[in-house]
């Protein structure tokens, strides 16, 4: 194992967990909102960021928002339950597919080539995402509640504020930590068997080469001020020094937004 994978790996989630539960608790009294907005799917990210939500301010002051914008298989219906359930949380459903399909039906289709089919999936998903937006923030306005988003570290510096619309919220308790971290603290909480990695890093092409693991690895070399050299001499040749620059430039460009 490499010295950056070590530094990854040393992690206590039980005191990220503590600390999230008083900075999360000590936002929303200072904001004087009445409550958290999660949106709960079978997603790890979101799994995680509704139980420290139900930690730090109690069950009875968050809302938790499953939306379904189509088919959804049972499994991942009865994995939502099974988290709401753990996190004793009284899940809402939202049927938004009415919603989606609407938008679709209304536009005219695209070609019919490869590229075409490609950017219409794209759109669908870009698509999906501003719809969850638009229904957590009317819940959020109408309750005099707080956002709270379940973006990570990784995803920020590499750019995931934009991919799913997440500039809009208001409380980002996974900023500070890793997609590496997510899963770590999952397992603590033993919700892992009940999610699936949906994070928007699966959507990069880049981020496709290597595993994930990896990715925060050279993250955080980046983060700790190593240069590309050393973090490729530290990892003994499991990136190339392509992934390695391409990364170093997506964390440049995105770094502004760490820690929202």
């Amino acid at each position: 194992m490499s010295e950056l994978e070590r530094r990854l790996l040393k992690f206590d989630p039980e005191a990220f967990l503590e600390t999230m539960k008083y900075d999360v608790k000590k936002k929303l009294e200072e904001s004087s909102a009445k409550g958290i907005i999660v949106e709960l799917d079978d997603d790890i990210s979101k799994a995680v960021t509704a139980i420290i939500g139900a930690r730090a301010v109690g069950r009875e002051k968050v809302m938790a928002i499953h939306i379904s914008l189509g088919r959804r298989s049972v499994r991942r219906l009865r994995n939502v339950n099974q988290i709401a359930s753990m996190a004793r949380l009284t899940l809402i459903v939202v049927d938004a597919s009415t919603v989606k399909q609407s938008v679709l039906s209304s536009i005219p289709r695209v070609g019919g080539t490869k590229r075409d089919r490609e950017r219409a999936k794209t759109a669908t998903n870009k698509l999906e995402k501003w719809i969850s937006s638009m229904i957590l923030n009317y819940y959020a306005e109408y309750h005099d509640f707080l956002v709270c988003r379940p973006i990570n570290k990784s995803e920020i510096l590499l750019g995931g504020l934009k991919r799913t619309g997440y500039l809009e919220g208001d409380l980002f308790p996974l900023s500070h930590v890793y997609q590496t971290h997510v899963g770590l603290i999952a397992k603590h909480l033993r919700v892992k068997s009940h999610t699936t990695d949906r994070s928007s890093l699966r959507g990069m092409k880049l981020c496709q080469e290597i595993p994930p693991q990896l990715i925060d690895s050279v993250l955080l070399g980046i983060e700790s001020g190593w240069s590309d050299e050393e973090i490729l001499k530290d990892l003994g040749g499991g990136v190339s020094p392509h992934v390695v620059s391409e990364l170093r430039k997506l964390v440049e460009r995105n770094k502004k937004h760490l820690y929202v």
